[in-house]
């Protein structure tokens, strides 16, 4: 397997050199009142893809965080449906149990 990563890794640094030497093309960047001289398109490509990167990691933590209190609440109301099943459990079964267990049904 660790072969496999070594072998993977060569290819993805080769395709990354072969990217770099085929696109030196210098280009200039202008973005409302912010330019920039001219840059290295592979530069500029790379710095695309890491701001785009970093913006979807973003959102991802936040999207997690919602969900680890989603579940965070889940797990609170279910510890507590256990607790209620539990003391139902443990009720006399006679006319006062079944009672209280209507009681209890109501709330």
């Amino acid at each position: 397997m660790r072969i496999f990563k070594i072998v993977i890794l060569v290819i993805i640094i080769g395709l990354f050199i072969v990217f770099v030497l085929q696109n030196n093309t210098k280009v200039e960047i202008r973005y409302f009142i912010v330019s920039s001289s001219s840059l290295p398109l592979w530069l500029v490509v790379f710095i695309a893809l890491f701001i785009g990167l970093f913006v979807g990691w973003i959102f991802s933590y936040i999207n997690e965080m919602e969900l680890r209190k989603s579940m965070k609440k889940k797990n609170k109301e279910f510890e507590e449906l256990k607790k209620e099943v539990e003391y139902l459990r443990n009720l006399p079964i006679t006319e006062k149990g079944e009672q209280k267990a209507k009681e209890i049904d109501v709330d």
